[in-house]
């Protein structure tokens, strides 16, 4: 059974929240990752996709109507995060562990996943880099990742 979502293992000490407006007709669900969009000058947030820089992870369920705001998660650069992983075209195991692969996400809102099938060695368009499986559980659909591809990046 799948377990969406961004789950904060460690490292968000130096984290800061903010409430941030919500792209007018997105819904983005706690555990979310975000992406600052500025189309038609709107400079609200939306769930980030496949490719593109996270700005941070939602805190809490909101539904964009022009005026709602959402808190999110931001300053993101030494947190690990538990996120399920899709197991499509490719299977996670333990060739995954460890720096040195990038993944993309893939999934619609409130069932975000790490998109197994774009491992690579290479970073430059990928979100998240493996940094274990998950140990509490030895269920190796479950990794811990960080965030290497950040609208935030020090």
């Amino acid at each position: 059974m799948a377990v969406y979502g961004f789950k904060v293992v460690s490292g968000a000490n130096d984290t800061v929240t903010r409430k941030m407006l919500v792209k007018n007709s997105s819904t983005i669900t706690k555990g979310d990752p975000v992406f600052l969009e500025n189309a038609a000058g709107e400079n609200a947030l939306d769930l980030a996709a496949a490719a593109e820089p996270i700005y941070g992870i939602a805190l809490e369920t909101v539904t964009g109507n022009g005026t709602n705001k959402i808190l999110v998660l931001t300053r993101l650069d030494d947190v690990i995060f538990e996120i399920d992983n899709d197991n499509v075209g490719n299977t996670f195991g333990a060739t995954n562990f460890g720096g040195g692969n990038y993944f993309d996400i893939t999934g619609a809102t409130g069932a975000v996943l790490v998109d197994t099938s774009t491992g690579t060695t290479i970073s430059a368009t990928k979100a998240l880099v493996c940094v274990d499986d998950s140990p509490d559980t030895g269920d190796v659909s479950l990794g811990h990742f960080k965030i290497v591809k950040s609208m935030l990046q020090a």
